[in-house]
Formats: structure tokens, C-alpha cells, sequence
């Protein structure tokens, strides 16, 4: 029973010690050398594992893309020149892009689909989790896989990021911030006469 009980307080103590380093920043104490100057300086290799192409920029050609829906069908994007695309890129460990696509939906609700369509594009994630949040969201509008990220690479940015592509396939606008109610995009929209 001793050993449990010293167990126990090095357990807590441990816990206590733990919690309370995360609420100050960790310092090397003076007396010890930092690892760089110690350790070999190893070539530096490209922190993202995906590195992205050229960043697209508004009046850029929307990089066109084949990508199959949530629901098996394959689509596009040229197939809408003459449409002008609003065109969301997401992950579901996003919290903010979660919360974002619900506002797309009240959009689409009202939107003329002969004259502008929404599609959201998964970077990454396995198809049975795209499926899941867009049912559990509702969602009607076009939910498309990217399964190893190319066409969200081929853009140049994260997630969330709103890209609106005139009828022509032109760049008019990119928000890389999060939208937080459906009237910020309906303004967007009002502005070019989308909607």
C-alpha cells in the first residue's frame, strides 16, 4: 500500500507541476547549452507536406479541377463557365469552417442556381467524414472530395478560404477570413449582382 500512496503524490505532484508550465513559456535554464549549438545543423527540408503551388490572387484563371461529390457524381468547375461559383474550401478539424458552411447553406437557399452555384471542397479527409458533417449540416449544395489536397494546393491556400469566380472562371474575390453571417457573403454577392 506504501508504494501506491507515494505513486499517488508523485502522480499529483506531477499533474500540478505539469499544469501550471503550460501558463509560462519554457526557458532554458542558464547554466545549459541550447541544442543548436550543440547538435549538428542538419539541412533544412520543406515543413509542409504538401507544398502548394503558385498563390492565386484575384483576376488570376480559377485553377479548373475533376473532383467527385459526397453523393458519387463527378464534377467540374469549367462545366459552370457561365455560372459564376462561389467556391469554400474546409476540414472538419476546423471548428470556424464547421460553423461557416451552415451560413452557405442559408445562402443557397435563396440563391438563382441558374446564375450562381455554391460547391465546398474537403481537403484531405476521408470521404465517410465529409459525409458525415454534410448530412449531420444539412446540406444541399455540392460537397466535393480532395482527397490528397491537389486542388486546394493548386489555389495556394488553407482552410476555410472563399474564392468567388466570375461566370468567365476569373478571381473577383477571396476572403481568407471566416464568415459569421449570412449577409457578409449575401453583401459579396449583392455587390456583383449574383443573387
Amino acid at each position: 500500500i506504501m508504494p501506491l500512496v507515494i505513486m499517488v503524490v508523485i502522480a499529483t505532484l506531477m499533474t500540478i507541476t505539469g499544469l501550471s508550465c503550460k501558463q509560462q513559456p519554457f526557458k532554458l535554464p542558464g547554466s545549459l547549452v541550447p541544442p543548436e549549438q550543440v547538435l549538428p545543423q542538419l539541412p533544412q527540408e520543406d515543413p509542409q507536406p504538401f507544398p502548394v503551388t503558385e498563390r492565386k490572387e484575384k483576376g488570376d484563371t480559377a485553377p479548373d479541377f475533376t473532383l467527385q461529390t459526397i453523393d458519387g457524381q463527378t464534377l467540374t468547375l469549367s462545366q459552370f463557365l457561365g455560372k459564376n461559383v462561389v467556391l469554400n474550401f474546409w476540414v472538419s478539424t476546423c471548428p470556424a469552417c464547421l460553423e461557416e458552411l451552415p451560413l452557405f447553406q442559408a445562402i443557397y437557399n435563396k440563391l438563382p442556381t441558374d446564375k450562381t452555384v455554391i460547391l465546398a471542397v474537403n481537403a484531405g479527409e476521408r470521404d465517410k467524414i465529409v459525409q458525415y458533417e454534410a448530412q449531420r449540416m444539412k446540406l444541399t449544395f455540392p460537397v466535393l472530395l480532395d482527397p490528397d489536397g491537389k486542388v486546394c494546393k493548386s489555389y495556394g491556400r488553407g482552410s476555410p478560404t472563399t474564392f468567388f469566380i466570375d461566370n468567365k472562371g476569373t478571381i473577383i474575390e477571396i476572403v481568407d477570413e471566416v464568415f459569421e453571417d449570412p449577409k457578409e457573403i449575401e453583401n459579396i454577392l449583392k455587390i456583383w449582382r449574383w443573387l
